[in-house]
């Protein structure tokens, strides 16, 4: 049915094969784990043709399949990609009201997490912890979008790479190391746990222009020292986006191919500390052992 389990994008699966009286589909969020070695499908739905009609049946009795398409370069009954206004994508300047709120120890210096951020930072979340920023949802939605999108053509551009000498030697990577690099790009590709982008937005839309991959930087500000300073003096209607985040780690690693010992390691930088203990606290949630 249409939004299904979703709220924003509908169920959607592809058709990889016809097989007898059934096809194979892939589909997103049904099955939360890696398919047999060579398989390419989630599910078997079985076909009934009867008079030149084709009729699917679902293997859930409380869903309804609404139909399939078919990609053609016609574009008759295609609709266009939504743009949203303009003005939804401005940021958006606020200020609290100043009662001594963030004087003094705000942050629980006996949480070590927090304290290994105090240790870095002190008591400060930024020079003016009474100015704040927001978006909009349909600014955090095209930033997700966004995301998602760029995240698979930096993969595509990657292979592209690893696959020509010419553009590899571009990259001032020793010749060396080639061989390795093609090797671990190989074999985990697709294993990265998190990472992060850097974008610029405003009414003219969106532009990237950093990919920090594998990057654990901003998680400890964005997933607790931002809820900490929400608690501390925020009283509007707007929420973290990242109030989730450390469920969220947990459950990439909880479904990551990492064995169960996981060595973590970081240079003398002093913020790394607690970038380090963020990424510690996730992966004890999802059953590891650190060190």
């Amino acid at each position: 049915d249409k939004g299904g389990e979703f709220k924003d994008t509908g169920h959607v699966a592809i058709i990889t094969q016809l097989h007898g009286n059934k096809v194979r589909i892939a589909e997103q969020n049904v099955i939360h784990s890696p398919l047999p070695q060579g398989q390419q499908w989630t599910r078997e739905l079985e076909m009934v043709v009867e008079n030149g009609c084709y009729t699917l049946k679902d293997t859930f009795d409380d869903t309804t399949i609404l139909g399939w398409m078919i990609q053609t370069e016609d574009t008759e009954y295609s609709l266009p990609q939504p743009e949203i206004a303009g003005e939804l994508l401005k940021i958006s300047g606020a200020r609290l009201e100043n009662k001594g709120q963030f004087d003094g120890k705000w942050l629980d210096e006996k949480d070590p997490l927090q304290n290994a951020y105090v240790q870095a930072n002190g008591q400060v979340i930024n020079q003016d912890p009474y100015h704040y920023y927001t978006i909009t949802e349909s600014a955090e939605q095209e930033l997700i979008k966004a995301t998602n999108e760029l995240h698979l053509m930096y993969l595509h551009a990657t292979d592209k790479v690893l696959k020509d000498d010419n553009l590899l030697a571009l990259f001032d990577i020793p010749k060396i190391l080639w061989p390795r690099l093609r090797l671990s790009w190989q074999r985990r590709r697709h294993h990265m746990i998190t990472g992060r982008m850097d974008f610029c937005m405003d009414e003219r839309g969106l532009k990237v222009y950093e990919y920090n991959a594998d990057s654990a930087s901003c998680h400890t500000e964005a997933g607790l020292i931002l809820e900490r300073w929400a608690e501390q003096g925020y009283k509007g209607n707007g929420f973290n986006p990242a109030e989730g985040l450390i469920n969220e780690l947990a459950g990439a690693w909880k479904h990551s191919r990492a064995r169960p010992f996981v060595h973590i390691m970081q240079d003398k930088d002093i913020e790394e500390n607690y970038h380090a203990q963020f990424m510690e606290q996730a992966l004890h949630q999802a059953g590891f052992e650190t060190r």
